[in-house]
């Protein structure tokens, strides 16, 4: 009986504030109404496609070589593309540019980023085939990470899932984020095949 009463009285309170909420909005001049227009970004209508959608995004014209890496913008961020992609697209499995200067076995004579080791290894869960089942073969908290050794696993082929190219565009909304490295090298480069089992 006291918790009804108590759960009647609360109701009562945000019932009362809301009702007083409501007639201080009415009552006020000074309240406005936004048109659609002013309430996003685009300050255009909605309901029309045959719109200005502002400045476009600017990409990097530096050809691979000669551009200024980016720093990352968190441990184990993908890097960002500093240079143009213009030709290097589609990827696909068979043809990848990108591997041309990012392998490991050529990067260190290009001096370019290589691709870490995480893109050598396979993630997958081990599973067992018994009885026509899939069975998983390892703990809930567990994650295994088996060496492909020079081979690149092919789930990471496309490069432009994860590393996408930089642009110089106004921003709407400015980002504050400061990113904290443990180590100055970790703003550099991946650390993650050592430090994958982390808070698990």
């Amino acid at each position: 009986m006291k918790k009804v009463l108590i759960s009647s009285l609360v109701l009562s309170i945000f019932l009362l504030l809301g009702c007083n909420n409501s007639t201080n909005v009415k009552n006020d001049s000074a309240a406005k109404l936004l048109s659609e227009e002013e309430i996003g970004y685009r300050t255009s209508n909605l309901y029309e496609e045959n719109v200005s959608l502002g400045s476009m995004a600017s990409y990097a014209s530096e050809i691979a070589g000669s551009a200024t890496n980016i720093e990352r913008s968190f441990e184990n961020a993908p890097p960002l593309i500093p240079h143009s992609v213009e030709g290097q697209f589609p990827i696909t499995i068979k043809q990848n540019t990108c591997l041309e200067c990012h392998a490991p076995a050529v990067a260190d004579s290009l001096q370019s980023t290589a691709m870490p080791e995480s893109h050598f290894s396979d993630y997958r869960p081990k599973h067992s085939f018994m009885n026509g089942l899939f069975i998983r073969t390892t703990g809930d908290n567990e994650v295994v990470s088996k060496s492909l050794g020079d081979k690149m696993y092919l789930g990471r082929y496309n490069c432009s899932q994860c590393h996408v190219p930089q642009t110089d565009v106004a921003i709407e909304i400015q980002n504050n984020f400061k990113a904290l490295f443990r180590d100055l090298q970790d703003s550099k480069s991946s650390n993650l095949n050592k430090n994958i089992n982390e808070g698990i």
